[in-house]
């Protein structure tokens, strides 16, 4: 569990940071299903962002009242690893699977583009 808040200065004016979600939280375990085959679900929510911008909401808003894509602020992902060798580590992690649209690109005005989409991310590990 996390909160986070802040301001940053542009042009010498101190403005607060805008579309970021005060609170997160993260809960996942870790489940061994054959001797070296380990399985991580894990489930993400973040707060409804706050949109701090007066001359797009005419005060303090929450995305979610202003698009109806951000009805749900969550993430489910998947990291998956098989040990080949005592040294090597083979692993696939899957982020957002249900491809929920809740992190907004950049911090313009206009912008609604969702930047955290489902991706996926294969790879090996060494260990010595």
């Amino acid at each position: 569990l996390s909160w986070v808040d802040g301001s940053t200065d542009v042009n010498g004016q101190s403005r607060r940071l805008d579309r970021i979600s005060n609170w997160n939280a993260r809960l996942g375990t870790t489940f061994k299903l054959v001797e070296r085959l380990t399985v991580t679900p894990s489930f993400s929510w973040r707060s409804d962002p706050k949109l701090r911008d007066k001359s797009r909401t005419g005060g303090d808003a929450y995305a979610r009242s202003l698009d109806p894509m951000f009805k749900d602020i969550y993430s489910l992902d998947l990291y998956v690893a098989y040990r080949i060798m005592d040294w090597f580590e083979a692993y696939a992690d899957f982020r957002n699977i249900t491809n929920n649209k809740y992190v907004l690109r950049g911090h313009s005005n206009t912008s609604t583009t969702p930047s955290e989409t489902f991706s996926c991310l294969f790879g090996g590990r060494f260990s010595f």
